[in-house]
Order: structure tokens, then C-alpha cells, then sequence
């Protein structure tokens, strides 16, 4: 499914291009659900402002998710890192990840939104084969 996020100067993209956000049948659902009898012309969400973060702390604290800790207050914008390191640790490809989060610059999809997830880096290495052991074990033969 596809949402289309409108451009320009009053739009609600960063970059004030328009959009097409590819999103899930399950997150499809829930938004036609919330779009059920409004009117057309009524954005679908309220602007984001410096109060999105404080509504995202009190979604978690109702969730039971901690939302503050040693490494700050999580904000709406935490959503997109959340985004991008979870598509990248279960092997989504880079350049989707990319593309998916309408970054223009690969870098910043991967040094500044692929933060790497705590037992990753072992399940990365654990990838490599067992080349090392097989040749000591010729050697020896």
C-alpha cells in the first residue's frame, strides 16, 4: 500500500518534495480506520510540532516502554531511527533502507540512522565460514 505526502512550501515533507510512502496492509488498515468520516480536505495528522514528543513519551509510558533513560528522551523523531535500524538488522538491503526512509543520501541512511543493535556485530561475525580451522587442520594432516 502507498500513502502520497504532499510537497511544497505548506507540505509535510522535510525536503518539500511530494511523496509516496510505501506502507504495510496491517498499518493500511489502521489508518483507514482513523480517516473513517473525515472530510478530504483534513489532514490526516496534526502538524508536528515540540509537543509530538512529549505525546510519543506518553504512548510509551501507557505501553509499558521506558521512554527516557541514559541515553535521552525519546521524540517522534526517535520513529525513524527505530525505522532504519530495525529494516538494516534484519537484512533489508541498504538501498531500500534508502529509498523507504526518502533519504537523497546514502550516508546519512547509514551513519546516521543504521545504528547497529546490541548482539548484531556477533551474529555479523558469526556469518564469516570456518576457514581458519579447516586449514590448520590440513596443515597438520
Amino acid at each position: 500500500l502507498r500513502v502520497f505526502v504532499k510537497g511544497g512550501p505548506d507540505g509535510a515533507t522535510k525536503n518539500k518534495d511530494d511523496a509516496c510512502q510505501l506502507i504495510t496492509p496491517e498499518t493500511g488498515e489502521v489508518l483507514r480506520e482513523y480517516v473513517r468520516g473525515k472530510m478530504p480536505t483534513v489532514p490526516l495528522f496534526p502538524k508536528i510540532d515540540h509537543r509530538s514528543g512529549r505525546m510519543v513519551r506518553e504512548d510509551c509510558e501507557a505501553a509499558g516502554i521506558e521512554a527516557v533513560n541514559e541515553k535521552g528522551k525519546l521524540v517522534l523523531h526517535s520513529l525513524r531511527h527505530t525505522c532504519g535500524s530495525y529494516l538494516l538488522a534484519h537484512d533489508a538491503l541498504p538501498r531500500d533502507v534508502q529509498g523507504t526512509m526518502r533519504h537523497k543520501d546514502y550516508g546519512l541512511t547509514m551513519n546516521r540512522y543504521g545504528h547497529i543493535l546490541e548482539g548484531h556485530q556477533r551474529q555479523t561475525i558469526n556469518k564469516m565460514p570456518r576457514f581458519a580451522a579447516r586449514n590448520v587442520k590440513e596443515k597438520t594432516a
